[in-house]
């Protein structure tokens, strides 16, 4: 989207740049606003000085609340200005009069780059995404692990019982309790083994 209080500056922008792309124009921050919220936008090319609100305060908002990159075009060419519209993240900053090649290499840096920050970005969210369940696996495996310790230590206990004096039908419980114990470990240890091989079948990267 073009955002230009000038007709003519909006035009010779939207001519250079609609071949091969779908080119909107806003002659004010309001207009613009209505169509950031009615739409997405790739990049948005703004100008600074227009008649109302200054691009530079919808230049902040793209950059805080949409995925969009920002362009910032001014007749101006104040050195404060320029590091103000930087700060705030946007991606390229043109001065007027600019030529076409101009606007095509800025544009296509812009994008280039926002592509590029939006990729680190996904990558880094799945990434902490892994880390997550391999904590979660990790601790579900300790879980395991001190379910099995203890109930071995009760089942050697059991056992211990056993070579006391009692009677036979006490003697028969016990022995049915450590089976139940040495099935009950059994499968503990098979739910540890299996989420190992959860993790080492993973695909890298």
């Amino acid at each position: 989207m073009v955002v230009d209080d000038e007709e003519r500056v909006r035009t010779v922008i939207r001519r250079v740049l609609e071949k091969g792309r779908v080119v909107e124009e806003a002659s004010t921050v309001e207009e613009a606003r209505r169509k950031l919220a009615a739409g997405t936008f790739e990049l948005v090319l703004c100008d600074i000085r227009m008649s109302g609100e200054s691009g530079l305060d919808l230049a902040r908002e793209i950059c805080e609340s949409t995925d969009a990159a920002v362009v910032m075009v001014t007749g101006v060419d104040d050195p404060h200005v320029a590091e103000q519209a930087l700060e705030m993240g946007v991606y390229g900053y043109l001065v007027k009069p600019f030529t076409p090649n101009e606007l095509r290499i800025t544009v296509a840096s812009a994008l280039r780059r926002h592509s590029l920050e939006r990729s680190r970005a996904r990558l880094e969210d799945e990434a902490r995404e892994l880390r997550l369940l391999a904590q979660r696996e990790q601790i579900g495996a300790d879980l395991y692990k001190a379910v099995i310790d203890n109930l071995f230590r009760v089942g050697l206990s059991l056992e211990s019982a056993l070579r006391m004096p009692m009677a036979p039908e006490t003697a028969e419980r016990v022995r049915g309790a450590i089976d139940e114990l040495d099935e009950t470990i059994k499968r503990a240890r098979m739910a540890i083994m299996g989420l190992h091989e959860s993790d080492h079948s993973r695909p890298a990267g």
